[in-house]
């Protein structure tokens, strides 16, 4: 919240060493729990939800390393036990030159 609208870039990176002391916080705080905080993607109810949360340890999501991704489908079918896909992410690179590609569509979009 601390790092959300107009700033200089170094107001920015001012208040961004802030969150990184609650973060570190909040993992220990998690961690005494016996969980962990993770970046989380949900769609409910038509509704999507991205952000940090606190995860269980044992979570499929919990254990992601490096770039991994992981869906997790909660269907009728699938209520007891969810459909896991994890696998490997697109990693830094390709997803710069994604977004990059985005930037330059869009610029072509409003020339």
């Amino acid at each position: 919240e601390s790092c959300r609208g107009q700033m200089s870039p170094a107001e920015f990176l001012d208040r961004l060493e802030a969150v990184d002391d609650w973060y570190v916080q909040e993992m220990e705080n998690a961690g005494a729990e016996g969980m962990t905080i993770a970046f989380t993607g949900e769609l409910k109810d038509g509704k999507a939800k991205v952000g940090l949360k606190r995860v269980p340890l044992q979570s499929p999501v919990a254990g992601l390393n490096g770039t991994e991704n992981l869906v997790v489908f909660t269907t009728d079918r699938y209520l007891k036990t969810p459909l896991v896909v994890k696998g490997p992410g697109a990693g830094g690179e390709v997803t710069a030159g994604g977004v990059f590609a985005d930037i330059l569509r869009i610029a072509g979009y409003l020339v």
